[in-house]
């Protein structure tokens, strides 16, 4: 069974990141800044990075990766721009974007986070499913009802496993879990596994 917890991610390309830069020098998350975009054009671009795989990363070596991280410093070339890279926690940086210290934040930011209406999000480029997923061999399920289905702690998912009668257990690493899993679709092939 699929799950559709609806959770949409704000995955980048390097057309919509120029167009959040272009948003918060116009708009400035509600304050105006027009001097941002000549300020960072062969300048310095200040950009928040909080680790959610597989969309940000934070290399040991310092500065910011996974695909918002490519995708902004391809921005950066584009603009003749140097990364001041700076690591915190999400709320710390989009704080910081809000009061204008940084000129955008990658963090695999979701609908649901409370900042949405207190900054300048893009618009979602990628949406995903959980899904119930089940090592290959398996006989696909009619529903979950009464199924152990493995969920990384803290995981909306688990509330989703429930709901459907199913008995969600937290597990630190999904590799790990040896049967059923509630995971993003995207997730499943890196896990070996199939939608249920």
């Amino acid at each position: 069974p699929m799950i559709h917890a609806r959770p949409t991610i704000r995955s980048l390309n390097s057309a919509s990141l120029a167009a959040v830069l272009v948003l918060l020098v116009s708009a400035g998350c509600g304050r105006g800044r027009p001097d941002t975009l000549s300020r960072v054009r062969g300048g310095v671009m200040r950009v928040g990075v909080t680790e959610h795989r597989p969309w940000t990363t934070t290399p040991t070596g310092g500065g910011g990766g996974g695909i918002e991280g490519a995708l902004v410093a391809e921005v950066a070339k584009d603009l003749g721009a140097r990364i001041e890279w700076v690591r915190a926690p999400e709320s710390r940086l989009l704080r910081a974007l809000e009061l204008g210290e940084l000129d955008v934040v990658i963090a695999g930011l979701t609908d649901e986070s409370p900042w949405k209406d207190r900054v300048a999000f893009t618009q979602p480029m990628y949406t995903d499913t959980i899904v119930i997923g089940s090592p290959e061999r398996t006989t696909p399920l009619r529903d979950i009802r009464n199924q152990t289905v493995f969920v990384l702690p803290g995981d909306p998912a688990a509330a989703f496993v429930r709901r459907r009668g199913g008995v969600p257990r937290p597990i630190p690493d999904l590799a790990l879990a040896a049967g059923l899993v509630a995971a993003p679709t995207w997730q499943l092939a890196s896990l070996a596994l199939k939608p249920a």
